[in-house]
């Protein structure tokens, strides 16, 4: 069989790429943004066609340029200032880098063809004009932690603005009802105006239809700023959180990842909910208690008297609840992480038996997470009966003392109307304090511990540069030396490396060794404790991960496949995904074959982590995953475990015919694999013992094997002895 790259030649078309994309790369290097393509493409998710003005904004957004779209015209490209992009109708862009006597450089960035046009023939080329601009001069980074707090309030701000000044005309008009009543007890009634009457029905009608439609223009206003931000907040945490470095992922369960991402929920129901209302119409609490104070000073003071029962209510209360929302939180989370972990090894569950053992582990957290719910509602429903009968007993003070000021012709029946009407929609947002604090609170912890996800630094840092655009594949490890945790053995200790490009390279030792490791430390999944990896003669540390790993190949010991069919899981993460290059990379590991047997062929659906397939043709689908990309690194750990001999032995010998030029790491702990590598590596706990051809190292691993058989052995040998010393 030919080699893979042979197939890809002669059957694939070289990718035209992506105009605007490439534009807009062009238009970074005027900004000295160092970037490639991998690191865009691991921005944004870019569309299957391609780039289009969306995707430009929120590349726009993540680092943090500011961006603007025109219709183009040739008065505005006579006035706008380069650098800027213009879009063409047909997938075209090219980047306006500058001017030359009354014309504009036109860059083509796929072709790096340079030519002058006028202003005119330009804006007939295009159908739209991108400029992007730096926020801040000098902005050389990708945006900051601090971004996607700029983001919330900058879609919140005008939103605020808007519905502030809605609920400054509809509280104003709440005063409304109150003088109405008044005016027909104290006028209407006792003169017997009838006309009168009329008229003010008549504008209190007008006013309710336009406080009814204030409050809907509010309400979608409300929902409307809800929608977008949620959207581009969930956009924004998710991309962090897979920009997170593996390592994270290790040490946060992973129920509490996800309890921080269902934070996201608690800010949706904040920003669709009443709270944002509720806290608008609190400020409007003294104008009705200003107008209870017109009428009846005695009246207002009684409703400002029961005001701070209020607040110090839903003060005592919130501190106790303040607790309950913690425990709650974790005792949710931990109930997740157990669900989770046991849904995740369903397979070890069954087979040994342990279901009653998950059961009780599950009832343990699911009982902690159900008491500590039922006391924070019992609270609440509390604080709310509670406020409930306070404005019952405010409301009912203030008639009968206005009834007894009435009597004395102090008041008039239609001010102690009005009086109460006021009272109460003064108290109203009042008895909701408590349910406002209990909210906020619940949207501060929100945004503290998405904060703590977004916190985390990802893997792209500032020094970071692009990858070469065409990786040798040459490696080398100087001192290596790697430990998971401050304070815990090394998993590398001091290694030494060096693999030239085109090598085909195996990696044997027993288990806990520091194989997987290694493997890590070379993908850039994780870095070394001390010493560094040199790639093609670069510091690993320093190259940016997306442009690295577009180039490099990785299957890990554990398979993990996604939801969808079989072509996409082959096709996943690469950048031409035609079905001719996945047949190719399918053939290629020798499970083409076995996929034309099945009825629906490379459109079968597969479950979630694979689950339809063997383990072995779950293997096979990674490694084609791996090779569809014609990677220049690939790495393979214990990729061929589930394989049987003629399926290893095919892929193996692929490898070894395409493998020219391209450098091949084999983690196995067959002999067989070792011995088709060109070298290998025999590491035992973290050290490397022996390097050289597969045949010397195969030699001092069963030496070494040997050496430690014996030893053991004369260990057994003297704790029997020493056990047989002991009186009985």
């Amino acid at each position: 069989m030919s080699g893979l790259r042979e197939q890809q030649a002669n059957a694939v078309p070289e990718p035209q790429g992506d105009a605007l994309l490439a534009g807009f790369l062009a238009l970074c290097g005027q900004f000295d943004l160092a970037m490639g393509e991998a690191e865009l493409r691991a921005t944004v998710p870019v569309p299957a066609e391609g780039a289009d003005a969306s995707t430009l904004r929120r590349l726009a957004e993540r680092l943090d340029l500011s961006f603007e779209r025109h219709t183009p015209g040739k008065k505005r490209l006579e006035e706008l200032a380069p650098p800027y992009l213009l879009q063409g109708a047909h997938g075209d862009a090219w980047l306006v880098r500058g001017r030359a006597n009354r014309h504009l450089i036109l860059v083509d960035p796929l072709r790096s063809e340079t030519r002058a046009v006028t202003p005119r023939t330009a804006a007939e080329l295009a159908t739209s004009v991108l400029v992007l601009r730096p926020r801040r001069a000098g902005a050389a980074e990708v945006a900051g932690q601090g971004l996607w707090q700029r983001a919330v309030a900058a879609r919140l701000k005008p939103a605020l603005l808007e519905i502030a000044l809605a609920s400054v005309f509809i509280n104003l008009m709440a005063l409304a009802t109150p003088i109405f009543m008044m005016t027909v007890y104290n006028k209407v009634v006792a003169q017997a105006a009838v006309r009168t009457l009329d008229v003010l029905a008549i504008g209190m009608l007008s006013l309710f239809a336009f406080e009814l439609l204030l409050r809907g223009l509010r309400g979608h206003i409300v929902g409307h700023t809800g929608a977008k931000l949620d959207l581009a907040l969930s956009s924004e945490v998710v991309h962090h959180l897979l920009a997170l470095p593996h390592r994270v992922f290790e040490r946060v369960p992973s129920g509490q990842m996800l309890e921080r991402l269902r934070q996201l929920d608690q800010l949706r129901s904040f920003l669709t909910g009443n709270l944002p209302l509720l806290l608008v119409d609190l400020a409007f609490v003294g104008l009705f208690l200003a107008a209870i104070f017109l009428l009846s000073p005695m009246l207002g003071m009684v409703t400002a008297c029961a005001m701070p029962l209020f607040v110090l209510v839903s003060a005592v209360a919130h501190r106790r609840q303040k607790a309950l929302v913690k425990q709650n939180f974790r005792a949710v989370a931990g109930k997740a992480s157990s669900l989770a972990e046991t849904v995740a090894q369903a397979y070890t569950v069954k087979s040994l038996g342990l279901e009653q053992e998950m059961e009780r582990r599950f009832d343990a957290r699911q009982i902690e997470s159900a008491w500590t719910g039922f006391k924070a509602a019992g609270l609440a429903n509390l604080v709310g009966a509670g406020g409930q009968a306070l404005q019952h007993l405010t409301g009912l003070v203030v008639v009968y003392l206005g009834a007894q000021m009435i009597i004395s012709g102090e008041l008039s029946i239609g001010a102690l109307v009005a009086c109460t009407i006021l009272s109460a929609r003064a108290l109203s947002p009042m008895r909701q304090l408590f349910f406002a604090y209990a909210q906020l609170q619940q949207v501060r912890d929100a945004f503290t511990r998405l904060d703590q996800l977004l916190g985390e630094h990802v893997e792209r840092r500032a020094g970071t540069m692009p990858a070469p655009s065409n990786l040798a594949g040459h490696i080398r490890l100087e001192n290596v030396s790697f430990a998971y945790a401050e304070g815990k053995p090394p998993a590398l200790d001091g290694l030494d490396l060096d693999v030239a490009p085109g090598t085909m390279l195996a990696i044997v030792g027993p288990p806990g060794s520091g194989k997987s490791t290694l493997a890590k430390l070379i993908s850039g999944l994780e870095h070394p404790t001390s010493g560094r990896i040199l790639i093609d003669h670069l510091d690993l540390a320093r190259l940016s991960p997306a442009s690295y790993r577009a180039q490099i190949g990785m299957v890990p010991q554990e398979v993990q496949l996604f939801s969808g069919s079989i072509a996409e899981n082959i096709a996943m993460g690469a950048t031409d995904r035609s079905i001719t290059r996945i047949v190719a990379a399918a053939r290629f590991v020798g499970l083409h074959d076995l996929v034309q047997r099945l009825p629906e062929g490379y459109d079968t659906i597969l479950g979630e982590r694979g689950s339809g397939l063997s383990l072995g043709q779950r293997q096979l689908v990674s490694i084609a995953r791996a090779i569809v990309r014609n990677p220049r690194l690939l790495i393979l750990d214990e990729a061929t475990s589930a394989l049987d001999a003629a399926s290893e032995t095919h892929l193996l010998g692929n490898l070894r015919r395409a493998g020219s030029g391209r450098t091949i790491v084999l983690i196995t702990h067959r002999r067989s694999v070792a011995e088709m590598c060109d070298r290998a590596v025999f590491l035992q706990q973290g050290r490397s013992i022996a390097q050289g051809t597969p045949g010397e190292v195969l030699h001092a691993a069963d030496r070494h094997a040997r050496l430690e058989a014996r030893e053991a052995a004369v260990g057994r040998s003297q704790s029997n002895a020493n056990l047989q010393a002991v009186p009985s």
